[in-house]
């Protein structure tokens, strides 16, 4: 019996140990993820917008007839830093969501981050979907490089020859709006132009990536999809920038959604929206 008592006891013990343990664990995770991702925000926000919020507290203080003026900040700007903000982001919370493990290998992250094709205009690319790729042996292979060639050319065409063309009359237009005084017609033909720039723009940039990135056998996430087929707004930017969207859902809206807080604000919000319906609202 006494032996009994003592074994129950001593799982209780190891039970509670365990817990104790894997509290604290997840503790020390938490800690490493939020640092990992103020530090990787935090050198953004300097590097990006330091001084664009300098020159708006100059302008302000000038309408304020406050004679202060901040210097800006001489920084050399970091080519394609949001990308792999937000790719190294994404890393971490995966890292953290045990969806994939830890790359101890530091070449073999850098890689991942600062892969040079998508560098510019993306895609905003997962770990899982692209790390294994960048380190697998490619084969030559004729074909896969041909047709990578040809949508290169495809989009150095769109880019050079439509997107770069429209801009020189809709910048005229644009730019000397009130000297020219142009008509209504002018303006909407003008916009509607601007309208395919943007969009050769930026489908001639995936276009070139999608084409680099086919000739080293890469295959990267779809990141344009026909935008102007769109049924309604909503569609029409889940079309535009797909990585961006799909980013910002998985590792921003839906954990703000699911966490503790927001659903307390939701049972405030829908107690007092009942409440109020029925002040409002005669039975």
């Amino acid at each position: 019996m006494i032996v009994a008592e003592s074994l129950i006891n001593d799982k209780s013990a190891l039970k509670a140990l365990k817990t104790k343990l894997k509290y604290n664990y997840m503790v020390k995770k938490r800690r490493v993820l939020v640092v990992g991702v103020v530090l990787n925000f935090l050198i953004l926000a300097v590097v990006k917008y330091t001084n664009f919020v300098i020159a708006n507290l100059n302008t302000l203080f000038s309408w304020m007839n406050i004679n202060t003026k901040f210097g800006f900040l001489q920084i050399i700007f970091p080519l394609g830093i949001s990308f792999y903000t937000f790719q190294s982001v994404g890393y971490l919370i995966d890292v953290y969501r045990g969806k994939i493990k830890a790359d101890h290998h530091f070449f073999h992250y850098a890689l991942f981050v600062s892969y040079f094709p998508q560098i510019i205009q993306g895609p905003i690319s997962r770990y899982d979907q692209l790390a294994n790729q960048l380190m697998e042996p490619h084969l030559f292979d004729y074909q896969r490089i041909k047709f990578g060639i040809q949508r290169m050319l495809w989009g150095f065409f769109k880019k050079m020859v439509i997107a770069d063309r429209i801009a020189v009359v809709v910048n005229q237009v644009f730019d000397h709006f009130y000297e020219k005084n142009y008509g209504g017609f002018v303006i909407f033909i003008a916009v509607l132009l601007y309208g395919i720039q943007i969009y050769a723009d930026f489908s001639s940039g995936m276009d070139i990536i999608y084409g680099v990135s086919q000739i080293f056998g890469i295959q990267l996430s779809e990141n344009f999809r026909r935008p102007f087929m769109a049924r309604s707004v909503a569609e029409f930017w889940q079309r535009w920038h797909i990585t961006l969207g799909t980013w910002m859902r998985d590792y921003v809206f839906y954990p703000l959604a699911l966490s503790k807080p927001f659903n307390y604000m939701g049972k405030k919000m829908r107690k007092w929206g009942s409440r109020y319906a029925a002040k409002v609202i005669p039975t």
